[in-house]
């Protein structure tokens, strides 16, 4: 009751708003840019020491923080011995087990640097030039157990802060399970997690080393080539005991298929039976190799024990995005394994067949499962193709592109937005923002706009809608509709009016204005929240009840809608709004449909 009160009280500054802005010919509403935003703050800091309080804390608050993938650590596993005649300062190697079959040194890296290249570098001019933290981990344990001990590290180093994640391979699986573990317990506020070459649905290469050993994929960097060939390699024995590993598996478990006469047989990769009946004379050999002559039932106890942990991780791993901004960052160039075919030998396993149907990805990790396809929500989950291997993602000069681009902006604009709702609170400053007639996009995303919605979160919805409706009730009148002129001269300006109405209570919206924001933000290239805004926008046209919304209209919105989830790579989704764009005579729609099932048939055939 409360709520719907609440709407209805809204409701007034809504339709004044809207309809002053509609019967106007002219405004001079702008949207401002954020650097714009931040001058005009710094002027009025000069006499306003709360605004330069709050501009000292906007500086200082926000953060990278930089997750590294498989067998790179910094400071988190000391190693017994250094490779300092062949790598000097680099790498220590794992060469010694204790009776337990336990490791005690590992490959470690002393800088990130080092590792990941100038992508580092800009990743911390994003957010002003401050270092990026680097949480280190032991990469051979529990993904579970690491993300509870980042939970530790944001609380220690990190609380109170703005941050962007930023996650290399193994490291995107570990800050996601945090994340999911986390929503309401973070000690910061996560602007966006960036995932590069993240496995979140696991990949099938994983199998494919635990059997044959390491296999160059691609162009590796020099890092990725000793790495991986010292852990697969003199280390193997001990990586049958790292859960990590087998929680980097495919999740559904299907990486193998065991070769019995001229058939195949599809085989559980968590079935530590398996393993131990197939590879028993093989794993013999390496509990010998890891100090345990005699005892290989402890050695075998270790790596069973490995294989139900991941077990464990991959029921509770949610792979939802639970309204977090993500950046799914990919690589399609390379075929993929969809399984292996293997055979089994007097207690040993080898690889006689690569089956790689329709696969591609960065050579370790399957594109379907570094974008999360199953679960991946428009408006939320945003795709940014790369074309480096595995290992060189962040040497990719897409990624500097993508820093530049969206990253650098997106933490701009949150600077900004973190001003204006300071302002929104000041009389004066709320005054003058009014007067200098600025509209600001607001930072809520589509799918959260019809939850519950803190006063926080509609600030600045409310303060753009007290802008306009005071400037055009000064300008003067007339009978052009400027919601309409506005999408064609100013459409930040239009876009950001739209949406602040929404916020403020979304009940206001209709299927035809939520159609012309969808268009907006897909003309401004924002395709993934195009597509989660038309999505809203198919739903009412389907439920509610409008005069004005006819066949044509709703031709329009699916036609849209397909395009947004075409541009948002999510053909399949594409697929499904065209061909209903078409059943209700939609030329383009229909035009577009062809031509998309003519590019997928072209791209199955070339791979």
């Amino acid at each position: 009751m409360a709520r719907n009160a609440d709407r209805i009280s809204r409701a007034s500054l809504i339709s004044a708003a809207l309809l002053l802005v509609w019967s106007v010919p002219c405004l001079a509403l702008t949207e401002p840019r954020p650097s714009e935003v931040r001058r005009w703050a710094d002027a009025q800091a000069v006499h306003h020491d709360a605004l330069r309080e709050k501009l000292r804390e906007i500086d200082d608050g926000y953060e990278v923080l930089f997750i590294p993938g498989f067998t790179y650590g910094v400071d988190a596993i000391q190693p017994d011995s250094l490779m300092g005649n062949r790598r000097p300062n680099k790498v220590g190697i794992l060469l010694d087990f204790n009776a337990g079959g336990r490791i005690r040194g590992v490959p470690v890296f002393r800088t990130k640097e080092q590792v990941y290249g100038p992508g580092v570098k800009l990743l911390e001019a994003a957010v002003g030039g401050r270092p990026a933290y680097d949480f280190a981990y032991d990469w051979r344990q529990d993904l579970a157990l690491s993300a509870e001990k980042l939970q530790e590290y944001a609380v220690k180093h990190l609380r109170g802060k703005r941050v962007v994640i930023v996650a290399h391979s193994m490291g995107g699986v570990l800050a996601w399970h945090w994340k999911n573990l986390h929503v309401e317990d973070r000690p910061f506020s996560l602007i966006a997690l960036v995932l590069l070459g993240s496995p979140l649905d696991g990949s099938c290469e994983p199998a494919d080393m635990l059997i044959e050993g390491y296999r160059p994929s691609g162009d590796p960097n020099w890092f990725m080539e000793v790495a991986y060939r010292l852990v697969f390699g003199e280390a193997h024995p001990a990586v049958f005991t790292f859960p990590s590993v087998f929680e980097l598996l495919s999740r559904d478990g299907s990486c193998l298929r065991l070769l019995a006469g001229d058939r195949a047989y599809p085989q559980n990769h968590f079935d530590a039976g398996f393993w131990q009946k197939q590879m028993a004379e093989t794993l013999k050999g390496y509990a010998e190799k890891a100090g345990m002559r005699g005892r290989e039932p402890e050695y075998l106890a270790l790596v069973t024990a490995a294989i139900d942990t991941a077990k464990r991780f991959n029921a509770r791993l949610d792979l939802k995005e639970h309204r977090d901004l993500v950046y799914y960052l990919y690589s399609e160039d390379r075929p993929m394994p969809a399984w292996y075919t293997v055979r089994a030998d007097s207690g040993t396993l080898s690889v006689v067949k690569t089956d790689k149907p329709d696969a591609y990805g960065d050579g370790r990790v399957p594109a379907a499962s570094a974008t999360n396809d199953r679960f991946r929500v428009p408006g939320q989950g945003r795709t940014w193709p790369l074309r480096e291997e595995h290992g060189n993602l962040l040497a990719d000069p897409r990624f500097g592109h993508f820093v530049q681009k969206e990253l650098k902006p997106l933490v701009e604009l949150e600077k900004s937005r973190e001003i204006i709702r300071f302002a929104a609170h000041d009389g004066k400053l709320r005054d003058k923002i009014v007067a200098m007639e600025w509209v600001v996009p607001p930072g809520v995303p589509p799918d959260a706009i019809e939850e519950s919605l803190t006063e926080t979160e509609t600030e600045i919805a409310r303060l753009n809608l007290e802008t306009a409706a005071k400037a055009a009730s000064v300008a003067r009148p007339g009978v052009k509709n400027l919601g309409r002129a506005l999408e064609e001269d100013q459409p930040g300006v239009a876009a950001a009016l739209y949406k602040s109405a929404w916020l403020v209570n979304p009940d206001e919206m209709d299927a035809r204005t939520l159609n012309r924001l969808g268009r907006i933000k897909l003309q401004q290239g924002r395709v993934d929240e195009a597509a989660a805004i038309l999505e809203r926008a198919a739903e009412i046209a389907e439920t509610g009840e409008d005069p004005h919304l006819d066949r044509e209209l709703k031709g329009y919105i699916y036609s849209n809608l397909g395009a947004a989830y075409e541009k948002a790579n999510f053909p399949q989704k594409a697929l499904a709004a065209y061909t209903k764009a078409a059943e209700l005579d939609n030329a383009a729609a229909a035009k577009n449909l062809r031509a998309l099932k003519s590019r997928l048939g072209q791209a199955k055939k070339s791979r």
